[in-house]
């Protein structure tokens, strides 16, 4: 009789690993092992699941309905289980007959749901990957390592929109500004290039009428060049070092008056909004691209007049808009770089008024013209009245009894000593030792003036329009003067006895920094301009004084260059010249001084 064996009571030992399956949405994977079961006649296993404990009947398994065979193998794998669910398992064994052991002990799934296996706070129905507390949806993005640290599916290897417009870092050239996409809408003319098209504003800069490029000037390093899209022609000019570079330009004025500069200018801050400024070689001015700071006016491109802070201040300048007076014909301006990195695009100059020019009596005429600008009835086109002794219409002739018609009559400050020969008169050239007054000096000129002797200054040989006058605070009683601009002579020959450097000492009258000049020229060796008041000080105005005659030179009329004016002389005769240059400037008398 054959003997028939039981199957006992397993004593399994169960491991269960659970495992977040990437792209099964609410699904999990359940691995059971166990220890064989010591019987000999074991012919498989089988697996029961279910989701609630004793009750062993669940389905959802990819490999099947509970239970499962898996034949001899002392492990097995259910996936696609539900993960909201918990999950109670066992196993039983089965011999060559059929017979089933009783179940092993009960092991559990718990749902995920509530599992949080590496502590980031994440449960596994929202952690892509709940054994690694640096991958939750909290976490911050690390671009390009393939991660998905933020579990948003994206896997991140592709790059990331950072300002959230729907453009990606490869496309949006500004992940930063959300109004800076390559669909956004172009605002022309402020320097961004909103729509990510690489044209700065979609249409070339347009630039007023007699606009002058920064860049055509001529620049000296450190002031250069730069490349800008969002300048007029692709390009503005900057210095890289403060107070330093320059930019330099001739233009052509069509028509006088008073002008202002407006230029395009760009300002990053109030460290970088300033350069010097120089018309026609004049005193430099300080231009504060944004003197008010405001804000709205930094980091953007836009047009700006010139001003000059003077004696005001970077937030109040003295001068704002700065003007200046131009006369037809060319000048100059340059501008030289004051802040690191303003940026200048172009400029032009905006006619803002006229020059105006004082015409006290009314008569239409302006003091420039007008040889007597109190008088209405004296002026350039008026009508001559004959033998009144007045120039009515500004000829300086008078018209009325000049006999000889050399230009002088009895009437004028330089009097005609012969009005019955034309070529005696004042100014004439004398001819020495002949016993005639050819330029009615009343000295007939037959000896030669010696020096070192105070020469008059109406002793000598006069062209019009330097006119001798009368005024008894001069030596004499006389003196000369200019009445047009950069016209008439006074020539001096005199004889110096002993070779040496000389200066030359004369008694001035000034009225004001408008009549203070003379050219001076000696042995016909080129003029110099003589400034009878070079630093224009009041008390040096309206008043007879000694001036040493001066050469402005390559200096100014405030600061001339050579003060006192030398010359060396050797023994012998020699000329001097006195020419007009302002009208008004008054000549008393001059000597020689040995230095």
């Amino acid at each position: 009789m054959s003997s028939v064996h039981t199957i006992g009571k397993f004593f399994l030992t169960l491991t269960i690993v659970l495992l977040c399956v990437t792209g099964q949405a609410s699904a999990k994977d359940v691995n059971l092992v166990w220890d064989p079961n010591p019987e000999f006649e074991i012919a498989g296993y089988k697996v029961y699941y279910g989701a609630i404990s004793g009750s062993y009947n669940g389905t959802g398994a990819i490999e099947g309905a509970s239970p499962i065979d898996v034949g001899n193998m002392t492990n097995a794998s259910l996936s696609g289980l539900d993960d909201t669910k918990s999950q109670y398992l066992t196993v039983t064994a089965y011999n060559f007959t059929g017979q089933e052991s009783g179940f092993a002990s009960e092991v559990n799934s718990p749902a995920l749901a509530s599992v949080d296996f590496d502590g980031d706070g994440f449960d596994q129905a929202v952690d892509c990957n709940d054994y690694d507390a640096k991958i939750n949806p909290a976490m911050v993005e690390i671009r390009y390592n393939g991660i998905d640290e933020n579990c948003n599916g994206m896997g991140d290897d592709n790059p990331d929109d950072l300002d959230l417009d729907g453009y990606n870092s490869v496309t949006d050239c500004n992940d930063n500004n959300f109004a800076i996409n390559p669909g956004a809408v172009e605002i022309h003319n402020n320097g961004l290039d909103e729509n990510c098209n690489g044209m700065g504003d979609d249409v070339q800069v347009v630039t007023p009428e007699g606009v002058i490029e920064a860049e055509s000037g001529n620049l000296t390093a450190p002031m250069q060049k730069v490349a800008d899209l969002a300048a007029a022609n692709g390009s503005h000019i900057q210095t890289s070092t403060s107070d330093s570079g320059t930019a330099s330009y001739n233009f052509n004025i069509s028509a006088p008056g008073i002008y202002k500069i407006v230029a395009r200018v760009f300002a990053a801050n109030s460290g970088s909004d300033s350069f010097f400024v120089n018309i026609d070689n004049a005193s430099e001015v300080l231009w504060d691209l944004n003197p008010s700071g405001s804000a709205s006016e930094f980091n953007v491109w836009r047009e700006d007049s010139v001003t000059s802070r003077g004696t005001g201040s970077p937030s109040s300048p003295q001068y704002d808009p700065y003007t200046v007076e131009l006369q037809s014909g060319s000048h100059a301006i340059s501008f030289r770089g004051r802040e690191n990195n303003a940026r200048l695009d172009y400029f032009r100059l905006v006619k803002v008024g006229e020059i105006t020019i004082a015409d006290a009596d009314q008569d239409g005429y302006d003091l420039n013209s007008d040889c007597n600008d109190n008088n209405s009835a004296i002026n350039p086109g008026a009508t001559e009245i004959p033998y009144n002794g007045t120039d009515e219409n500004c000829n300086g002739m008078a018209d009325d009894d000049d006999l000889d018609h050399d230009g002088y009559g009895v009437w004028s400050d330089l009097v005609d000593c012969n009005e019955n020969n034309p070529a005696i008169y004042p100014g004439a050239v004398e001819l020495y030792n002949n016993g005639i007054d050819e330029n009615c000096n009343g000295m007939g000129d037959d000896v030669l003036l010696v020096t070192p002797v105070v020469i008059e200054a109406e002793s000598g040989n006069l062209t019009y329009p330097i006119r001798i006058k009368q005024d008894s605070n001069a030596s004499g009683g006389s003196y000369i003067e200019a009445i047009k601009n950069n016209t008439g002579t006074a020539s001096y020959t005199f004889q110096i006895n002993t070779a040496g450097t000389y200066k030359i000492t004369a008694r001035v009258f000034a009225s004001n920094k408008g009549s203070d000049s003379f050219f001076t020229e000696i042995d016909n060796k080129g003029e110099v301009i003589w400034d009878l008041n070079p630093t224009a000080n009041s008390s040096e105005f309206n008043v007879w004084r000694e001036d040493d005659v001066t050469n402005r030179g390559t200096g100014s009329f405030k600061a001339p260059q050579f003060a006192p004016y030398t010359v060396e002389l050797s023994q012998g005769s020699h000329t001097l010249t006195f020419r007009g240059r302002e009208r008004g400037a008054k000549l008393d008398n001059f000597e020689f001084v040995k230095m």
